[in-house]
């Protein structure tokens, strides 16, 4: 009785870019005739698609079939591997000595359609087999050696780097913008400019339903920082997360059009690194770091009560009890109603307010007196005066000091050398969310800290009328962020106007005007009193 000898089949290739894996449909197509030629029963086929075989290959990319025919053979299942070529099989020496030991503990034999057959049983064989293997494993690295000078080139050129995972706010060729995620990123940097972490920009995309460049749902904040602090996100070329510099020392821009300037991408990282370094987290009190004590000028923290209404801001100095507290329900209404309708006429009025390009950093005296102090205790202690000992802890404190002041410095001027903003499209933004209930938590918080700098709040007085919406407005005192313009606010007619005429939200103005219950121009107060 004849017995039809078994045999697999593995086909592989290194680089499948189209992702359809025509190439080991070919090879398996040549595999096969080969196999009927050699009077083999194909029993098993074993196909690793897009996936290299050389030292170069990621630890992270696994050939997962080429394992499992592996333990295919030493279970006995077959008797012949059958491959298009020595190199398909493998280009790493170490692994030709596997499919030697193979051979010598299980007989398993090798054929392939190009490289010939080599009888592993023999030494002569087995030599010829490894040469071969060695040879591959160089033309590996020389391929390898060939494609990073090509690509190093195309790097200096400006060409992007061609993904199998293209990047968020781009087409797969890499340069083309997707509108709809270019729309999303911009919007993101501005608030993070304004105070937003990366955290809160995370919680938005998802909210809003703004899915991955993969298509899934969930961020993470890792991608999302990456996303917002790319070189690629700012039109740079970069080179394993470092931007490339060409021979004059300067950044390598790429041939794409950048989604945010460079100056952008610059204060987006002075924030964020300014948010690490105070340790600033996401709060649950909408003014919380805003609040100061009118009676010792430290900071009023939140205090919870049941009812939800009646929880509060207190200042806790006191020896002996609170110096004041305030309804925190009525100071967050009455802050966000104040930021509202500023920004709300701001908008109506079309007033530009740009970012002042030339203000000096109010710091500047402080950092250079620090400086100064570090120079003169250096040199005391270079003549003697002062011993090390005495000296490095105030250095040390000093220099911290010195290099907290250097990245405000340089915050402050990367804010300010951006183009100016249309503060008109900034109210409007900013208005939309406070006159939204269903608006994210930390929406409404960046929208009222990017006008406020402080909240002073008095101590209450006593007596008749100590708890009327007059008095409960007179213990507070907004300190407005510069530059900040004096605005008389809407009038009825200007409110009515206002939902008439908006062009560029017209439910947001409906909202607006709900707000401030005013059905009609005809039930305004005939003297133009503000809603």
């Amino acid at each position: 009785m004849v017995v039809t000898p078994k045999a697999a089949i593995y086909a592989r290739i290194s680089d499948d870019r189209e992702g359809e894996g025509l190439g080991v449909e070919r090879q398996e197509q040549d595999c096969r005739e080969l196999a009927a030629q050699l009077g083999f029963e194909v029993v098993a086929v074993y196909v690793d698609n897009d996936i290299g075989a050389s030292e170069r290959t990621a630890k992270a990319k696994v050939r997962v079939q080429y394992q499992a025919m592996l333990e295919h053979a030493r279970a006995g299942g077959f008797r012949y591997i059958v491959a298009y070529s020595n190199s398909r099989l493998t280009r790493r020496v170490k692994e030709y000595l596997e499919l030697i030991d193979l051979y010598r503990e299980h007989k398993v034999e090798i054929r392939t359609k190009v490289s010939g057959d080599h009888n592993l049983a023999t030494a002569d064989g087995r030599a010829v087999a490894l040469t071969l293997a060695t040879w591959d494993a160089a033309e590996a690295e020389r391929i390898s050696e060939r494609i990073k000078r090509a690509n190093l080139q195309k790097a200096y050129n400006g060409e992007p780097g061609i993904q199998h995972r293209r990047a968020f706010g781009f087409e797969q060729d890499a340069k083309t913008h997707r509108p709809d995620e270019v729309a999303h990123i911009r919007e993101a940097v501005k608030a993070v400019i304004a105070g937003a972490s990366v955290t809160s920009i995370r919680h938005r995309w998802q909210a809003a339903g703004v899915l991955t460049s993969e298509g899934r749902a969930d961020w993470g904040w890792t991608p999302v920082y990456r996303v917002l602090s790319g070189w690629k996100t700012a039109g740079v070329r970069s080179l394993n997360g470092e931007p490339l510099y060409d021979g004059d020392g300067d950044m390598v821009m790429g041939n794409w059009e950048p989604i945010i300037s460079l100056e952008e991408r610059a204060a987006v990282m002075a924030m964020l690194e300014r948010r690490t370094r105070r340790g600033v987290k996401e709060g649950t009190w909408l003014l919380s770091d805003l609040l100061r004590c009118g009676v010792c000028g430290g900071k009023l923290y939140g205090q919870r009560a049941e009812p939800e209404d009646r929880s509060s801001y207190a200042c806790n100095s006191g020896k002996t009890s609170n110096h004041l507290a305030i309804n925190a329900t009525r100071l967050d209404e009455l802050v966000t109603s104040e930021v509202f309708e500023y920004q709300t006429a701001r908008a109506f009025r079309g007033i530009d307010q740009p970012v002042a390009t030339q203000t000096v950093w109010a710091g500047e005296e402080k950092l250079a007196n620090t400086s100064a102090r570090i120079d003169e205790l250096m040199e005391m202690f270079g003549q003697g005066v002062l011993s090390g000992e005495v000296i490095t802890p105030q250095i040390q404190k000093l220099e911290v000091q010195r290099s907290d002041l250097r990245k405000d410095r340089d915050l402050h001027y990367a804010v300010t050398s951006l183009a100016p903003a249309s503060r008109e499209e900034m109210a409007w933004t900013s208005s939309r969310v406070l006159s939204d209930t269903q608006a994210l938590f930390d929406e409404r918080q960046i929208a009222i800290r990017s006008e406020v700098e402080l909240v002073w709040v008095r101590k209450a007085t006593k007596g008749a009328g100590s708890r009327s919406s007059e008095a409960f407005n007179e213990r507070v005192d907004i300190t407005w962020k510069q530059p900040h313009q004096e605005i008389e606010k809407l009038s009825p007619e200007e409110w009515a106007q206002l939902r008439v005429n908006a062009d560029s939200d017209p439910k947001m103005v409906a909202r607006l005007w709900d707000m401030f219950t005013i059905d009609d121009p005809a039930d305004a107060d005939p003297d133009g009193a503000t809603p």
